[in-house]
This record gives C-alpha cells, structure tokens and sequence, in this order.
C-alpha cells in the first residue's frame, strides 16, 4: 500500500438516552481530509489516547484503509471538545502534490471472478502467517483493505481485518501456477471461522451499488466479505458516508438482497 494517503475523516458525538444504555442520534462534529505518510494504526492509537487523556473514556474509532486513501470514523461518547484531535490530525498533514496518484479502483480492471481472502477479524499478530503464505505465492496477490477497530467505554478492544485479493486481477480466476499457494492459504483458513474465501465478480456488485444509490464509483470499495451458505455470500460496500450490504448468489451471479445506511446508523 503507497506510503503516503488522503485519509477523510469524520468526528462524531453520539447522544444517548436518558438511561445511558442506548444511541438516539449521532450529531457530527467535525470533518478533516489530511494527506500524511504516518500509519494508519499509530494515527487510531494516537486519536485513541488523546480521547482518554480528555475524558478518560469512550470511543469507537473504525478505519477502512485502501491502497491510496483511507475512511476514519471517529466516535467521542462523552463530549465535544475535539481540538485536541484537530491539532494533532493538522500537525500530522503534508501539502497535497500538485500531480497527485488517482483514487482508482483496481477491481474496476476486471469484469470475471476474483478471489478474494477475507478475515473478519484478527490480532495483528495473527495475520503474520497468512502474509508469509500469500507472499510466497507465485500469484499476484495484494492486500485490498486493512481495517483497524478500536472500541472502550469500561471495557475495551482493538483488533484489524483485511481483505487479500489472490491471483491477478486482470486475469480473475487461479493460473496453474498458483493453485499450490492457492490449497497452502485454504489448508491454513479450513479451520478459522473468521476466515474465507469468496470467488466473486466484483463489477456486478460495485455497477448494482452506482445504480441504486448514485454514488461516484471511484468512492466505492469492497469492505466485508461474508460467506451466508454455498451459494450466498454478503458482500458490504463502503463510501465516506455510507454503507451498503448486499447477498449476492454465486449460481446465478445476481444480487439478490441490498441495503444502504447512513454510517451513523450503524451506532444506533
């Protein structure tokens, strides 16, 4: 993934009800677009501790990073004052280049089948096999997304989740080459019930999205993928401010279940 990124971010304050217990809307606080070469985890656990140097507590941060850009939520549970976070998220960002990379969307290369390897979740240490199996493997494989997810408010958790493209892209489906990676990457998921992988082609799903919601393609990207049976997988597509899950058939190659939420919604 290139070094340098426009990370978008967006600051919000959930309000909850009288009893505490539940999110009756989510007000938005602040949005800031950096440029920075600084990691995406050390910018979370950065946010992450400023939040509890000011109120101790609370917060939910999700970041969705791709190869040339990043989305970066940020949930504040118990005030408004994010100058702090402003600060150091200005501190941080670098002057925009002139020429700058496009945000292209490299699955918008292919129209056939990908293979696709996705975890749910895992500890940053876990993934450390996973990335030795697939560097070693004579396909052209590539991480598509890395997700990070910090949560406390009493209790706490932090873990990631990824997405690996196996094979070409341009090619969609496994060379012979690479089947023998291929079965190394299956017979190290076969037992891993936050690991799968999903032969898809990503065009019907990203052109469904653009029809339905009008949402600029480049904007788009694969965030979860989720086997339901044999024949069903739910595919979710991210924007800035929007979330869309499908179930998608893999017999009949057709989306046959969609739904699109604000990202707020789904802290409510």
């Amino acid at each position: 993934m290139n070094k340098f990124k426009n990370i978008y971010i967006d600051l919000y304050r959930p309000i909850f009800t009288n009893t505490g217990l539940s999110i009756k809307e989510v007000k938005h606080l602040k949005k800031v677009d950096i440029y920075t070469e600084v990691s995406i985890q050390k910018i979370v656990f950065t946010l992450r501790q400023l939040i509890f140097d000011k109120y101790g507590d609370g917060l939910y941060i999700i970041a969705e990073e791709f190869d040339s850009f990043c989305y970066l939520n940020v949930h504040i549970y118990f005030g408004e004052d994010i100058s702090t976070l402003i600060d150091y998220l200005h501190f941080i960002s670098k002057d925009v280049p002139e020429v700058i990379e496009d945000q292209t969307n490299e699955l918008d290369e292919t129209d056939e089948e990908v293979s696709f390897l996705s975890f749910e979740w895992a500890a940053p240490e876990e993934i450390k096999d996973y990335e030795l199996t697939i560097n070693s493997s004579k396909s052209e494989s590539k991480r598509y997304l890395v997700g990070q997810s910090a949560f406390e408010r009493g209790a706490g958790d932090y873990h990631q989740f990824f997405i690996f493209i196996i094979g070409a892209i341009a090619t969609g489906a496994l060379s012979e080459i690479g089947k023998c990676s291929y079965e190394n990457i299956i017979n190290l998921i076969k037992n891993e019930e936050r690991v799968s992988v999903v032969e898809f082609n990503p065009k019907i799903v990203i052109d469904y999205v653009v029809s339905i919601s009008g949402v600029n393609r480049r904007n788009l990207r694969i965030t979860k993928i989720s086997p339901i049976n044999n024949k069903e997988v739910q595919i979710n597509v991210s924007s800035r401010y929007k979330n869309f899950c499908l179930e998608y058939n893999k017999t009949s190659k057709s989306i046959t279940s969609y739904q699109e939420s604000d990202k707020t919604q789904t802290m409510i």
